[in-house]
């Protein structure tokens, strides 16, 4: 393992962490719409990041194991490539698979937590609804189609942060690296 690959993994998530507390500051400092939007837009995209931190360890610490546990296939996926036939007949890879955030996430969990040795169970928390609201909640307001998709009231931000815990809980286990354990979420 690559002192600087590991680096790098630790900038990128304290980056997206430091991002998350500035928005979260200013949302609690103003509470208008901007600063809801702010942050949830900051929230989901460090949720998006740390999905990547995740992949990206499960690929740097699968080297570790002897033998390694992550299937060709699994490796494939986590670096994001997509595969397709060219008309000639020849295999064309690329760097650009279309991965939906909900399904990236718990794959990226699966797997690390598989380099890892940890038990991951996404079927029994109730927050996991709730993290599901969170991705419509950042789609809506990133994607606006009226002007009232903009507004964001208190209980829908109370639920977006029920769903960050979710997220929070879901991660920290196979994040922080530790084996053995066991996560429970109401996953699908």
């Amino acid at each position: 393992m690559s002192i600087e690959e590991a680096k790098k993994i630790d900038d990128l998530f304290y980056a997206l962490m430091d991002d998350v507390r500035t928005a979260c500051e200013l949302w609690h400092e103003r509470t208008d719409d901007f600063f809801r939007r702010t942050y949830v837009k900051s929230a989901m995209s460090s949720v998006e990041g740390i999905v990547q931190v995740a992949k990206q360890a499960a690929l740097l610490f699968d080297k570790l194991n002897n033998p390694q546990k992550l299937s060709q296939e699994e490796i494939f996926l986590l670096k994001e490539k997509s595969i397709s036939l060219k008309t000639n007949g020849k295999i064309d890879i690329k760097d650009n698979a279309k991965l939906s955030l909900l399904p990236n996430m718990k794959f990226a969990i699966f797997t690390l937590a598989k380099v890892y040795n940890a038990e991951v169970d996404l079927t029994k928390t109730p927050h996991y609804q709730d993290f599901e609201f969170a991705i419509k909640l950042r789609n809506r307001v990133t994607h606006p189609k009226k002007t009232e998709d903009l507004s964001i009231t208190h209980e829908e931000m109370k639920i977006f942060e029920n769903g960050m815990q979710f997220f929070r809980e879901a991660t920290s286990i196979v994040l922080n690296g530790k084996s053995n354990n066991k996560i429970n979420a109401d996953g699908k």
